[in-house]
């Protein structure tokens, strides 16, 4: 059996949710982290900004699309995670701009000796996932990028067959 990680990266704050704007407990990305580990008893691990990006929709992604475009090194918390006691990380971000988030980047810059396999699902608001994969291998070179599960946020609470499907043809659960 696999040692596996689950890590993932979510806006907590304001989204769109169907057809409107709301403030949620918990982003999209950070539910399906939690809906995953569940179903593999796997561990779960979230990448954290020292300074997180604002509850504001509209704001987070001015900031967000920034970082991206001057690749500033956003600042994570400290962590102790040692990625080489797994056998391979399944990782969860939301696309932004056509890609994975600049946290997601910096984490995986950290990391990207330490990572064998990726197993990447993917959060939207209704887009693909771009050229998400592309950098994904560009920033883990040494790593096999397996498929991704992509899912539309305000959707998740339909998508457990989906899920499921995606865990069994990654071989993860019978």
């Amino acid at each position: 059996m696999k040692r596996l990680i689950v890590i993932y990266f979510s806006h907590q704050g304001e989204e769109y949710n169907k057809d409107h704007f709301e403030v949620l407990k918990e982003g999209f990305t950070a539910h399906l982290a939690k809906e995953i580990s569940s179903l593999l008893k796997s561990h779960i691990f979230e990448i954290k900004m020292v300074h997180p990006y604002p509850v504001s929709y509209k704001e987070c992604l001015a900031l967000g699309q920034e970082d991206l475009q001057k690749n500033s090194p956003v600042e994570l918390e400290k962590t102790k995670l040692d990625l080489k006691a797994f056998d391979g990380i399944i990782l969860g971000y939301p696309i932004w701009f056509g890609s994975f988030p600049q946290p997601v980047k910096v984490f995986l810059n950290e990391h990207k000796d330490e990572v064998k396999d990726i197993y990447p699902f993917i959060t939207s608001g209704g887009g693909t996932p771009a050229h998400s994969l592309d950098d994904l291998a560009s920033s883990c070179p040494k790593a096999q990028i397996h498929p991704a599960l992509s899912l539309v946020g305000s959707s998740l609470d339909k998508d457990d067959e989906q899920i499921k499907n995606w865990l069994t043809k990654n071989n993860l659960i019978n």
